[in-house]
């Protein structure tokens, strides 16, 4: 709301609008009473939106002030023949003529064709309530016969609500203009019928049959018109009679002539479901595809007590199974999957050890577990992804081997087998790897030599804080987390509740590194009723139906899991049950079932279904015990986090209590989050921050001012705790590397504000200041070298300390592309001598020897050592500042002979051979949200760009975007989400490789589809359509 058309008074509250001299009056008439709060236009964020908005309002009332139609053509006139001095506008283009263009109609045997036109304005946006006269129906049939392609997304599709449009969507059809439809089997609320008639007439499409994940609740029409005059309508109507018509329903119709930025975001996000051909399955009308649908659309019982599992790979894992086999391609046979715990890493194994099989003869298998659950468990798995009823053996409790080639093992059967030989089995699977740190496991994996090792954990961060290293080198494959699954639907969401408990105090608890167990179940047993009132309170307060809670309680040891059951029982109202590793198996089982069906409400538990076990009906989760171990929390949290019909989120109550000092409450947070410690902190503090999709974390008072505290106490994060930490251990000679270890410092919050390890060693007195000139230049920016992960940087820095010159052309930009982050800019024929500088930097050189293990153990993606060309060094994928691209190309201003920096979103270089596509995806604050709309990946292998806003279809940059082949460019596509990070600090470009036109629409701006030559690694992608 402008100047122009708001009323004269300014009433408190926020505003979003340029000053003027008029509201600048008014502003300080105010400013002895109220507090104004301005910003000065100094970003380019939302500039566009503020201006255009005011000139729009001023341009409506100025034309408003005339009555004669005549009068308001001049005045329209008058303003673009002003504007026309500042834009590239087309001979004639704002010479206005006094007539309207109703239609462009096609031409016919036997006259003209007259389109109908739809009931509401092709300018206007409104909407529509199903009022008398307000049909919603009526709107939408006046739409059909001048749209020329639509689209319907609708969680629900009957007959009652299509016969409506029937006769519409024959016609459409038989004209050859597309219909895409995308429904779901959610709720089994759609009609089969009415899905394969639509499929009939001719429509394409797309179901979801996840009722579990998709539960898509959103209804849109989309009405596309090759006169860009589109319509779309939105709202809460599902294709049904009552929704229909006399339903209570709101729907919004928009106008692409007035809302062109908000109709292309619909647009968008159809198009990037309809590619989705993991969450949308095509339906063709098979027989096979009627029966799919008819039992999806059946009603099921819930809870049953069977898993069933899905004989072909889910899309969450299937990008896992192909980083499997990039890493053997590329000699590495040693693999770690990462995947967080209920999204499936047993299963992925069994397909993996499939694709093994299909080759030729069955490779001899051994699975170890520590629990026959879990072994009973994969193997069923195996053996339904196999097809088998009965696949291989179990090889427990000591018994004798049968002598099977297939065989699913414990360790402590392994451990006790001193004749296995080496080479007894092919292919490994270790599951919860991470209890690696075991002595049997560790011995395990160093005796045996198979063809190929596959680790299996959620949780690479190992309590013990070894490396997996010595079995599993880096790059981990996967990296699927918590945050992640939960993002892509794998996982339900989570409220979590931290709570005070009144009279549970563990301040003074006897600590050697870690609670005393003995001491700590003292503790907890005498204060059960204190945990048990602190539960009563969250159930009443949290949970709107309790006796619908199926949760597991983790408890410390057997005195307290009995005290706990018994007290909930008594006080809570809960039926619950205590179950150890000394519970019979058969009862274990037992009370799985009985959870299940409601008999017991909840399991409390020691050291049992942490891991490896389903029972995916729990919707609630009681943290009774303490684990500063991110591995037992992930394996715990985890046990709730599946998915299953009878749930949609999981609620966690951490009630464990005021805490020792040293207690570390901070690494479970930031395994859950994946958040920094910084970035923990500022979540704790403030209660806003980056979480999954549907997430919520509530802190009651006590609880959050302790965990800032342990924070604050625990982790370096600002350049004082830094200096701290380094002086406490002054004597033990830390290299970079031992330092990040112990202290869990960030390696970015040490490199933030062009600190230095060198810098900080100085400060507290343990190395001298460097003197050399080229050192003092160099050091403040080693932090800009954080993002280089790929091989071809990181051999070419180790060869520059070890004293060798680069020979090649690759050789010498890869060497350009180093030092001129390190130097800044310098004059491209001056590489020699930058190379002296280098050469004469001693603490610079110690520096960057420090940091390149640290560098090494960052990479997080299996290396690609192909660069685009054999003398331009650019890695798919791989990250880059724009001065390093300038290097890498030879970019060389003219002018001052220096590297180019790229200030535009389109870069020609290689004597205009390649365009660089530098795009920002978020290009201003979280304000300016439109502003992110129209680039951004629509799938793996397309992605949707917009040209700058004064490019034509027919000028030079217009037909570069649109038919580079013609002109012999060849764009290349570099990606990076914001410009700076939440440290302040530049963020790289990720290299996305060559890419291909093959749409685009619109000009000034010209929105063009690429498709890449590679797929955007899984991890990007679900990052950057979050």
């Amino acid at each position: 709301m402008s100047v122009f058309r708001r009323k004269p008074t300014l009433s408190p509250g926020i505003y979003e609008e340029i000053v003027t001299d008029s509201l600048e009056q008014r502003l300080n008439a105010l400013s002895a009473s109220h507090a104004v709060v301005r910003r000065d236009l100094k970003s380019t964020a939302g500039v566009d939106e503020l201006l255009v908005s005011l000139i729009r309002d001023a341009a409506q009332v100025a034309i408003g002030a005339s009555a004669a139609p005549a009068e308001k053509l001049a005045t329209a006139q008058r303003i673009l023949a002003s504007l026309s001095e500042h834009a590239s506008f087309r001979q004639g283009e704002v010479a206005l003529q006094p007539q309207v263009l109703r239609a462009i109609e096609r031409s016919a045997a036997l006259g003209k064709v007259t389109v109908a036109r739809p009931r509401a304005s092709l300018l206007g946006s409104r909407l529509i309530t199903n009022a008398p006269d307000e049909s919603i129906v009526d709107h939408l049939r006046s739409e059909f016969e001048s749209a020329d392609r639509i689209d319907l997304l609708c969680a629900f599709v009957k007959l009652s609500g299509l016969e409506k449009f029937r006769s519409h969507i024959e016609r459409h059809l038989d004209q050859g203009r597309p219909l895409r439809v995308l429904t779901t089997t959610y709720m089994r609320a759609s009609e089969a019928k009415a899905i394969e008639l639509l499929q009939r007439l001719g429509a394409d499409v797309r179901v979801s049959y996840d009722d579990t994940s998709t539960r898509l609740h959103a209804k849109a029409w989309i009405f596309h018109r090759d006169s860009e005059y589109g319509t779309a309508y939105v709202g809460s109507s599902n294709l049904s009679h009552a929704a229909q018509t006399d339903g209570l329903e709101w729907n919004v119709r928009i106008a692409q002539a007035e809302q062109p930025q908000l109709h292309a975001s619909m647009v968008e996000v159809f198009e990037s479901y309809f590619r989705n051909h993991d969450g949308f399955e095509k339906f063709d009308g098979t027989e096979l595809a009627r029966r799919r649908l008819a039992t999806a659309l059946v009603e099921r019982p819930r809870g049953g007590a069977s898993v069933r599992y899905e004989l072909e790979p889910r899309s969450w894992q299937r990008p896992i199974l192909r980083e499997l086999v990039e890493a053997r391609w590329a000699g590495q046979h040693k693999n770690l999957v990462v995947a967080a715990t209920g999204t499936g890493k047993t299963l992925i194994s069994a397909f993996d050890y499939r694709d093994a099989c299909a080759g030729g003869a069955p490779p001899s298998l051994l699975f170890v577990a520590h629990r026959r659950e879990i072994l009973d468990q994969a193997r069923r798995v195996f053996g339904d992804v196999l097809g088998r009823e009965t696949f291989g053996e179990l090889w427990v409790d000591g018994q004798p081997r049968l002598g099977g080639k297939h065989v699913f093992a414990s360790i402590q059967t392994l451990t006790n087998a001193t004749d296995l030989a080496a080479d007894a089995f092919e292919w490994v699977v270790v599951d919860e790897v991470h209890h690696a740190a075991a002595r049997t496991y560790d011995a395990l994996l160093t005796h045996l030599r198979p063809r190929e090792l596959v680790g299996l954990t959620a949780t690479p961060e190992r309590a013990d804080g070894r490396l997996y290293d010595a079995h599993f080198p880096r790059p981990y494959i996967g990296n699927l987390r918590v945050w992640d699954a939960i993002a892509q639907q794998v996982l339900v969401p989570f409220r979590y509740f931290v709570l005070d408990v009144d009279g549970v105090d563990l301040r003074d608890a006897a600590w050697r590194g870690g609670y005393v167990d003995a001491d700590l179940s003292t503790r907890l047993v005498t204060a059960a009723d204190c945990w048990v009132r602190a539960t009563v309170r969250a159930l009443g307060e949290r949970i709107a139906r309790p006796e619908t809670v199926r949760a597991l309680a983790f408890c410390v040891d057997k005195a307290h899991a009995r005290v706990v059951a018994e007290r909930l029982t008594r006080d809570a109202g809960l039926e619950a049950r205590a179950l150890t590793d000394e519970t019979p198996r058969e009862e274990r089982l037992r009370a799985k079932d009985d959870l299940r069906e409601g008999a017991v409400q909840v399991l409390c538990v020691v050291d049992l279904f942490n891991e490896g076990v389903d029972i995916p009906d729990v919707n609630t989760l009681f943290l009774y015990r303490p684990t500063e171990s991110s591995t037992v929390f992930l394996q715990q949290l985890g046990r709730g986090l599946r998915r299953h019909p009878t749930k949609d989120m999981l609620t966690v109550f951490d009630l464990t209590g005021r805490q020792h000092p040293s207690f570390r409450a901070d690494r479970n947070l930031r395994a859950l989050l994946g958040h920094t410690q910084r970035e923990l902190r500022d979540f704790v503090d403030s209660g806003f921050g980056r979480l999954p999709s549907g997430c919520t974390i509530q802190f009651e008072e006590r609880a959050q001012r302790e965990i800032l505290e342990r924070i604050a106490a625990s982790v370096p994060t600002d350049v004082k705790d830094l200096r701290r930490a380094l002086r406490d251990h002054a004597g033990e000679n830390w290299d970079l590397a031992t330092f990040l270890h112990e202290t869990e410092a960030d390696v970015y919050d040490l490199y933030r504000a062009k600190r230095s390890w060198t810098s900080l060693r100085a400060d507290v007195g343990l190395v001298a200041e460097p003197v050399a000139a080229y050192d003092k230049v160099g050091l403040p920016l080693t932090g800009r070298l954080l993002h280089v992960r790929d091989a071809l940087r990181l051999g070419q820095l180790e060869r520059l300390l070890r004293g060798e010159r680069p020979t090649t052309v690759l050789e010498r930009r890869l060497a350009s592309m180093l030092l001129v982050v390190l130097f800044e800019n310098f004059e491209a024929r001056e590489l020699s001598t930058m190379l002296d500088h280098f050469d004469q930097s001693p603490a610079l050189r110690d520096e960057l020897a420090q940091l390149l293990p640290v560098l090494r153990a960052m990479v997080d993606r299996l290396p690609r050592n192909e660069p685009l060309r054999p003398d331009v060094p650019l890695v798919l994928h791989a990250e880059y500042y724009d001065i390093e691209l300038s290097a890498a190309f030879n970019a060389i201003s003219k002018e001052k002979g220096t590297f180019r920096h790229f200030y535009t979103g389109v870069e020609k270089v290689d004597d205009g051979r390649h365009d660089l596509l530098l795009v920002t995806l978020d290009k201003g604050d979280q304000e300016h949200e439109h502003l992110r709309y129209h680039d951004l990946p629509l799938s793996p292998t397309v992605f949707q760009w917009q040209s700058q806003a004064a490019t034509r279809l027919d000028d030079e940059k217009g037909r570069r975007h649109t038919t580079p082949h013609t002109e012999g460019v060849v764009p290349l596509l570099f990606v990076r989400e914001r410009a700076k990070d939440q440290r302040g600090m530049t963020v790289p470009f990720r290299y996305l490789g060559p890419v291909t036109p093959v749409s685009h629409r619109g000009e000034r701006p010209i929105t063009v589809e690429w498709e890449l030559s590679a797929e955007i690694p899984p991890e990007l992608f679900r990052h950057w359509t979050r």
